[in-house]
């Protein structure tokens, strides 16, 4: 039994045989390396490859290439055909390959592999889209028995809002020249894959809702029609705080207040739906500041001030629109804002605004700063305000560092600048411990509006003489770049960093040595958000869970559930 496995710009054959044990059989590889597969089908000893990068020039965006793995010791390429657009998805039914390419799917007479030929093209409806917004992704499809799906993926659009339906083109393929279509069933689901069972007519399907994302199991009736039979869903957890007890995470559009019992599963206490995307959290005494959108792009962001000293009746004290129309080369990737005491301090992108909020109902504007450059993140300790700002410098993005002293909020005050502290796409979060700033970034800094995969860092800047401000070291959060740098927590001489799909990285902090990994902790998901409780547990907002795991971090980290 022989498993295919795209890998960048190579497939690797995998014989499953015995599951425990599997064993690489052969490799192929297109060379040179221009490109990457998106996806792969199989039919018999052939497999089609969907290639994004033709390896000859001026032959469009993709190519269908086929090959014959009869010997899996030695893939054979046995035929190809060029796409004008980038191919997103690929499905065999019968002799016929349907690819997902552009907003269409290419239909392909495959009899012959060696000679691939075009037959028809699909075009697919867009679902709305608000104008601020990028399109939607490429299309995605699958094909079994004499039924076809297709329908867009969420591509770079970081967030849907539930009233944006996504329609779904369902397909009689009985006669593949001539695909007849069926229903088009509108539902609200991130489109990144999809999957059906000809003998059950069941579809599944990536789905989501106020409270998460799952996937969702679909009747398929004779019309095209889907009718729902049941969702999985699982809670999104972006960032985590713990206090007097209680964790509370906030995701979706939901502050959950959580609490674990003694069998170590999480026991919800209460929680609090909002109207937007809960993204970052703040706690202070008994209230959670929340950070809200209606996407990743920071459009309508709002500061929400919750009363949470009863975790079972959490309730919306006060909110205030800080942000409505985001400028270009803005994501919501910090914190953006930063409490001290009753003063909210917030990072937009013109500066930095301060209001007085002892009175969540009626917060008060008292002050305001503005420094050169794309302010992003704040932190405030003992009346001096650290803020982040970027600006573009031969098309490269410099991080600049400013030492404000806000102890009269009507009259901030520059106290320091440290400037081209670090070429980078964003700083995403902060933190201050005995006169040192530690400063987490991600991203090369070309001046893209959507950040770099990977490439997390870390720097300490020295911070005790706010008109000598001297960076002290840098460090990669893994030494692989593959770290996402999300969140920092900083506790005595050890820095916990969430970093994305690798999990958490603890970090030495030593004064006088750089500072040093120590090891990492696979969280199972994407870990985005980080704190330590009063027994020095570490909690992660792991987005598909809620993790928390025990011991000193140079021994084994298992997690408790």
């Amino acid at each position: 039994m022989i498993l295919a496995v795209a890998n960048q710009n190579n497939i690797d054959l995998l014989d499953i045989s015995d599951p425990r044990h599997p064993r690489r059989t052969g490799r192929f590889e297109v060379v040179p390396r221009t490109g990457t597969f998106t996806s792969l089908a199989a039919r018999n000893t052939t497999v089609f490859g969907a290639w994004l990068g033709l390896p000859r020039a001026g032959q469009g965006e993709g190519e269908i290439i086929a090959i014959d793995i009869s010997d899996p010791s030695t893939p054979v390429r046995i035929g190809d055909l060029a796409l004008a657009r980038a191919p997103n998805s690929i499905a065999v039914a019968g002799e016929t390959l349907h690819v997902g390419t552009g907003y269409s799917v290419a239909v392909m007479e495959a009899s012959d592999p060696r000679h691939l030929v075009q037959i028809r093209e699909i075009q697919l409806p867009l679902p709305p889209v608000n104008p601020r917004e990028p399109p939607p992704g490429r299309a995605v499809v699958v094909a079994k028995g004499n039924r076809m799906f297709a329908a867009l993926s969420r591509g770079s659009r970081p967030y849907i809002r539930v009233e944006d339906p996504f329609p779904v083109d369902v397909f009689d393929i009985s006669d593949p020249r001539n695909p007849l279509l069926l229903n088009q069933p509108q539902l609200r689901c991130e489109v990144e894959g999809m999957d059906f069972d000809v003998a059950q007519s069941n579809v599944f399907m990536p789905s989501w809702d106020a409270n998460g994302s799952g996937v969702s199991i679909l009747d398929l009736m004779p019309d095209g029609a889907l009718s729902q039979i049941t969702s999985i869903l699982v809670p999104e957890f972006l960032d985590a705080e713990v206090a007097f007890g209680t964790t509370f995470l906030v995701g979706a559009n939901t502050l959950h207040a959580v609490r674990p019992n003694s069998s170590g599963r999480a026991e919800v206490l209460g929680k609090v739906s909002f109207s937007q995307r809960a993204v970052r959290l703040q706690v202070v005494g008994t209230r959670a500041y929340v950070y809200t959108n209606d996407d990743g792009l920071g459009t309508n962001s709002q500061i929400r001030i919750i009363d949470i000293a009863d975790p079972a009746n959490m309730r919306v004290l006060g909110s205030i629109l800080v942000l409505e129309v985001p400028p270009a080369n803005w994501l919501t990737t910090s914190k953006r804002f930063f409490v001290e005491g009753s003063m909210l301090y917030v990072a937009n992108p013109t500066g930095l605004v301060i209001y007085d909020a002892s009175d969540p109902m009626q917060l008060r504007l008292v002050g305001s700063f503005k420094p050169l450059g794309h302010t992003e993140n704040v932190i405030v300790r003992d009346g001096m305000a650290y803020i982040i700002t970027h600006r573009f410098k031969k098309d490269r993005r410099r991080i600049d560092l400013h030492v404000v002293n806000v102890s009269n909020p009507s009259k901030p005050k520059l106290r320091g600048s440290l400037r081209n502290i670090e070429v980078a796409d964003f700083v995403t979060d902060l933190a201050i411990q005995d006169g040192r700033l530690y400063m987490l970034f991600t991203g090369g800094g070309d001046g893209t509006l959507y950040f770099t995969i990977g490439g997390g860092r870390l720097a300490v800047v020295n911070v005790n003489e706010p008109s000598a401000l001297r960076l002290e070291s840098k460090i990669q959060t893994r030494p692989s770049s593959r770290g996402y740098a999300q969140e920092i927590y900083v506790a005595g001489e050890l820095a916990y960093v969430a970093d994305g799909p690798d999990g958490v990285s603890v970090i030495s902090i030593k004064r006088g040595a750089p500072p040093e990994l120590l090891r990492t902790i696979d969280t199972p998901n994407f870990a985005n958000g980080i704190w330590l409780d009063d027994s020095g547990n570490i909690v992660v907002a792991d987005v598909s869970s809620y993790q928390v795991y025990t011991g000193p971090p140079t021994t084994s980290i298992l997690p408790s559930r």
